[in-house]
């Protein structure tokens, strides 16, 4: 950059509009300047480098074609256009950062993201959404680096004899950042969709990252000597209560301990209170139940009758699961088996002893009771939960008694989302879903993760909740490094089944060039064999290398045009003539064509003998008839003998080469056109085509095992469904009228979807069927 770029002329202009700066405020002002035109443009570079691969996943993850090739066409105008828009942007900065001190910041102030070319009421909705987005974008980076902006704006108002200065007015703050790029995406033709992407990563990219130009300007000014009267609190924003609580200074070293005490304390207060009221609720509803079943609870409150201690009851339940993982270790099937049928309250009150002859009289608690029913109807939903497979809720019912001794110990298990062991069990369930029975209990690496934690949890749970937060990060990374490999098996299967599809729609497109040039019209046989075979491979190649609106494309297609011309008889003499000067750049077009894919050498020296011997009879349409001319062209036996072998079509295998750059290409056979099932219209094709990419289902194979899958690639162009399992690994492809057909035979179940974690479903439906029995009491009354 040369050194001009960093110096600000202050004319006469400046002159008029305020006093004229001193010179070593202008070196101040230079140096700052050269900072913000320093570091702004590497900002810029990874916004660009993170926008195109921010495009391509959105075009990946289209489920219509015309959204695909919108991302994909604004991917190549953001190319075309990043350059420009980089130089307008910087430009932009230099220009408002040399009016900042030229004319005053009254004349530099800007609204974010206001159009300043219309009024509000007169905003088009796309105009709208793209200033809401500034805003939000500016309010935020404010807010994140207030202190430094603060500083640097007092500084600012110190270099400037005490006019005014805002973060409006202030030339490299994040509204003048925002309004400039704004500005410079002005001449890129993209829909509003795309804009917000790249103003999303303009958030994440750049004012996200101010900080440190923000602070080597504070640096460099501080050097300069440039040192305001700051005050001790930055200033405050209503809306930004994080930036109030960094900036109010610090407390004396007591009062924070004191006042972290208060906090802690009262946040404390804050969640007992919560999960109080939740299991209060529960509480009621739960007596509800009772009554409306004819069950009498005896407890202790009500039978005057000492409670059983709480350490008496968890050292029952520890008992209870140091059995239950000994007999799962030496018998799984029949460990699962207990875990489903076992009534653990039951088994409870026998180990101790409530209610036998001879002993000592005693009772449960009402609130551990209580606790008891709800935990023991939150794993009846678990283990009747049609989206989990028989074997994982089995493994996950074994858990309820670590979960019951959990909630005895800590009544927010049951209110707080977070809770470690809530968490970790949400977690397994969520790996659970994708399972499949064909996976096999044996080998399969996430079942034996699974039972793994499931057992460690038996064996090592005693009162220490801190055990969940460890084996929960544990699975955590576990799940993850599954995923990485899954997404990466994944989107290898999506690339090749894209390529197929842009195989078959390209061969579609050929064909019907070739046929609709030769319905109703009479071309020698070996014309027809040409273009049907040799030059359809051609036409193949360019399509898929250059695509069908390319200019090699459209010479194809014209090649193909003159080649039939030059085979009709020629009549007219200027005819003739034309012909005899266009033949050798037709022949030499074509050879060129057939090489391009590698065609045989020696079939083509037979074609091209063949093709004279048309081209002669071409131009002599009148001896054509005669016996001694028709001699010279090739009869019916020469094209079975010669012709066809030398056109035979060069094959499909380059072809697909060049669509999946060089993916290894599964051979298979792929599901048939005509699907029979597809003219049939009912509520099973209609869930087919509004099935969305991921939504996961279960097929019930020939012999009777489940399988779980995921939609992974929906072709718009011809309805094919590719579908993978938790791994990644293609596992069928069918027609969307194929797979109307295993819905309509119960042969496959849409899963729901699990966005909702299991402890929040099983919340959810258990405080829903007991609010169904308070309605249903008045009837019962009545």
């Amino acid at each position: 950059m040369s050194p001009s770029h960093n110096i600000i002329s202050f004319g006469n202009a400046a002159r008029e509009h305020r006093s004229v700066l001193d010179d070593k405020t202008l070196k101040a002002v230079s140096a700052c300047r050269s900072v913000m035109v320093r570091t702004l443009p590497r900002l810029t570079d990874g916004l660009f480098e993170k926008l195109d691969d921010a495009l391509y996943e959105l075009a990946d993850k289209s489920e219509t074609g015309s959204v695909q090739e919108g991302y994909f066409d604004a991917m190549r105008e953001v190319r075309k256009q990043r350059n420009r828009i980089q130089n307008d942007f910087i430009q932009g900065l230099k220009e408002r950062f040399d009016g900042f001190w030229r004319f005053g910041p009254a004349a530099n102030a800007e609204k974010p993201g206001a159009k300043p070319e219309a009024g509000f009421s007169l905003m088009e909705e796309d105009d709208l959404e793209e200033s809401l987005a500034i805003n939000d974008m500016v309010a935020k980076g404010e807010n994140l680096h207030e202190r430094e902006l603060y500083a640097m704006e007092q500084r600012f108002v110190s270099m400037l004899k005490d006019e005014g200065v805002s973060h409006q007015s202030n030339p490299v703050a994040p509204a003048a950042i925002c309004a400039c790029f704004g500005n410079s995406l002005k001449g890129l033709e993209v829909e509003i969709p795309v804009k917000l992407v790249i103003y999303k990563l303009l958030d994440k990219q750049v004012l996200q990252h101010l900080g440190p130009l923000y602070r080597e300007i504070n640096a460099t000014l501080e050097k300069a000597g440039v040192m305001p009267m700051l005050m001790p609190r930055t200033r405050q924003k209503a809306h930004a209560p994080a930036v109030r609580k960094e900036t109010a200074g610090p407390l004396p070293e007591g009062r924070q301990g004191q006042d972290s005490q208060r906090r802690d304390t009262a946040g404390a207060a804050e969640d007992e209170a919560v999960s109080a009221r939740i299991f209060s609720s529960l509480q009621q509803l739960l007596d509800l139940r009772r009554q409306q079943d004819g069950v009498s609870v005896p407890v202790a409150e009500t039978m005057a009758l000492p409670p059983v201690d709480q350490s008496e009851l968890m050292g029952a339940l520890s008992f209870m699961q140091k059995v239950n993982v000994e007999l799962l270790s030496s018998a799984p099937a029949l460990g699962a088996a207990m875990a489903a049928d076992t009534d653990i309250k039951s088994a409870l009150l026998s180990k101790l002893k409530i209610g036998q002859e001879g002993e000592e009289a005693k009772a449960l608690g009402r609130a551990d009771n209580d606790t008891i029913d709800v935990i023991a109807m939150l794993f009846e939903f678990i283990l009747e939960d049609k989206n989990l497979p028989d074997v994982m809720r089995a493994l996950l019912g074994r858990l309820q008694i670590p979960m019951l001794k959990v909630a005895l110990l800590d009544k927010s298990f049951l209110s707080k989302k977070q809770h470690p062991a809530r968490r970790l069990l949400n977690r397994l369930a969520q790996a659970a879903f994708a399972w499949s029975e064909g996976d096999g209990a044996a080998g399969d690496d996430l079942y034996e993760k699974m039972e793994s934690v499931v057992k460690r949890i038996l064996s090592e749970f005693d009162s220490d909740l801190a055990l969940f937060e460890e084996i929960d990060q544990e699975f955590g990374a576990f799940l993850e490094k599954e995923q990485h490999r899954s997404e990466a098996a994944e989107h290898r299967i999506r690339q090749i089944s894209r390529g197929k599809a842009q195989l078959k729609a390209a061969r579609r497109q050929v064909a019907g060039e070739i046929e609709a040039r030769l319905k109703g019209r009479e071309v020698p046989k070996v014309v027809a064999v040409l273009l049907r075979h040799a030059w359809r491979d051609v036409l193949l190649l360019v399509n898929l290398r250059q695509g069908p609106e390319s200019r090699a494309w459209t010479n194809a297609l014209a090649l193909m045009d003159e080649i039939l011309w030059s085979v009709e008889p020629k009549f007219d003499q200027a005819e003739r003539q034309r012909m005899l000067q266009r033949m050798p750049a037709i022949l030499k077009e074509l050879r060129e064509g057939l090489t391009s894919i590698s065609y045989d050498p020696c079939k083509m020296t037979k074609l091209f003998k063949y093709l004279q011997a048309c081209h002669i009879a071409a131009l002599r349409p009148a001896q054509s008839s005669g016996g001694e001319s028709r001699a010279e062209t090739p009869g019916p036996d020469a094209g079975t003998g010669g012709l066809e072998p030398a056109v035979e079509p060069a094959g499909d295998r380059g072809i697909e080469e060049i669509v999946l750059e060089g993916l290894e290409v599964v051979e298979e056979e792929g599901p048939e056109d005509d699907d029979a099932e597809a003219g049939v219209s009912d509520e099973y094709s209609a869930q087919v085509e509004a099935l969305a990419v991921g939504t996961w289902l279960e097929i019930i194979g020939d012999n009777g095992t489940a399988s779980r899958v995921k939609l992974s690639w929906k072709s718009v162009a011809d309805g094919f469904l590719v579908f993978v399992n938790r791994r990644g690994i293609k596992m069928m492809e069918v027609s969307t009228g194929e797979l109307a057909a295993l819905l309509r035979a119960g042969n496959a179940t849409v899963l729901s979807d699990l966005e909702v974690p299991l402890m929040d479903r099983a919340l959810s439906s258990m405080m829903e069927a007991l609010n169904n029995m308070e309605e249903q009491r008045p009837s019962k009354k009545a």
